[in-house]
């Protein structure tokens, strides 16, 4: 029922962007129409929602549809955010191997004559690439 509902509000957004003139181009060196993504989403084991992604902006929203509440309160918006500087990012909140490790193990394995590192079973070096949650 609610994954409808999600359906059935992300197809009104669409027609009401498009504003019923869907405008596909052909060749990839066109530049999309200016428009939102819609994605339905599954929140939590009963709860559903919607992710509005404006490439253009470089923003999106989740949307939480809620078909139990009051016809005034049945979407809510449950968070908002611009990716614009997190795309500079190199490194951030990254479990092991980070990113650096990876550059460094890949440029050694391409370096003539180079080989995998090879890993004991006691290594704390496989530990953490087994399980990188693991603290």
């Amino acid at each position: 029922m609610l994954v409808w509902f999600g359906l059935a509000v992300a197809g009104i957004v669409i027609v009401g962007l498009f504003g019923g003139k869907m405008n596909l181009w052909a060749g990839a060196e066109l530049e999309p129409p200016a428009a939102v993504s819609i994605v339905p989403l599954q929140l939590g084991r009963e709860s559903y929602g919607l992710a509005m992604v404006d490439a253009k902006s470089e923003t999106i929203w989740i949307y939480e549809i809620n078909s139990r509440a009051p016809a005034h309160s049945r979407l809510k918006l449950i968070a908002a955010r611009s990716w614009h500087y997190d795309k500079l990012l190199e490194e951030y909140n990254s479990a092991q191997p980070k990113p650096r490790e990876v550059k460094n193990i890949i440029e050694q394995l391409l370096k003539p004559g180079g080989s995998v590192p090879s890993f004991e079973a006691n290594s704390p070096d496989i530990t953490t690439l087994a399980e990188p949650n693991r603290k």
